[in-house]
């Protein structure tokens, strides 16, 4: 199986593990290092068009910025949940430009089907395991559900290509570049 590649903002999370405390066995939660806000998705990419990635990261102009996470939803839907992330509230309209901005040309880079989807910023902590099926997706569904907003403020100040991580058993994904945000502006 060919690794997934994506371009997204990493996330200082030292508060995740509290977050997850009282998480059902019924979910896998992230590890603080694969916390992010998803950019851009490129799928199964061939490792060397990350090269074609590297002089668009070092012309984005952009300020760092801060935006605060929220409660938990299930995502792509209740009914299809494969995601637990906690919604943007302060800051989200500076997330949704900061995607819009990126995503077409990051994806036209790597010749990636192109995502025309309104910008949804999100930050993934964890995922219902697949071998539980609909009794995992309802206690994950429960225990989102009965979690209190977080309120949780964090800066977004620069953004990364990631890929699978070596060994999945430990953490899910693995920056392979890295580029801190800067605003000429």
């Amino acid at each position: 199986m060919k690794p997934n590649w994506f371009a997204a903002v990493p996330i200082s999370a030292p508060w995740l593990y509290d977050a997850l405390k009282d998480m059902p066995p019924e979910c896998r939660g992230f590890v603080p290092e694969d916390v992010h806000m998803t950019v851009a998705f490129f799928g199964a990419m061939d490792p060397a068009r990350q090269a074609d990635l590297t002089p668009l990261f070092a012309r984005i102009d952009h300020a760092p910025f801060q935006i605060t996470l929220g409660g938990l939803t299930a995502l792509p839907s209740r009914k299809r949940c494969s995601a637990l992330s906690l919604e943007v509230t302060v800051g989200r309209e500076t997330a949704c430009d900061l995607i819009g901005e990126l995503r077409d040309p990051l994806l036209a880079a790597v010749d990636a089907k192109p995502d025309d989807r309104p910008p949804l910023p999100h930050i993934t902590i964890a995922r219902p395991i697949r071998k539980y099926k609909a009794p995992g997706r309802r206690a994950a569904l429960a225990w989102a559900d009965q979690l209190p907003p977080l309120d949780v403020t964090v800066t977004l100040d620069r953004i990364a290509l990631y890929t699978w991580a070596e060994d999945r058993r430990e953490r899910q994904f693995q920056i392979v570049l890295e580029q801190p945000f800067t605003s000429a502006s």
